[in-house]
């Protein structure tokens, strides 16, 4: 079980392995990009459109503080 998230990338790692203890994903499987760029994320979301098939299924887990931009 996962309580309140409190830190992003310590939180995204939790996650991680609370997937790989409980539940049947593999690292093989699991990607766990730390602080990509926006360049890295983008890349990294077309390498799994190649991958995937209409039989998979996907989670994605966005962790951050985010950014205020005042308008």
């Amino acid at each position: 079980r996962i309580g309140d998230l409190t830190e992003p990338a310590h939180d995204a790692l939790r996650l991680k392995n609370t997937l790989h203890s409980y539940y049947t994903f593999e690292d093989s499987t699991t990607i766990l990009l730390h602080n990509p760029t926006r360049s890295q994320l983008i890349h990294e979301l077309d390498k799994l459109t190649q991958r995937l098939t209409s039989s998979d299924n996907l989670l994605i887990f966005y962790a951050g503080r985010g950014y205020w931009d005042g308008t």
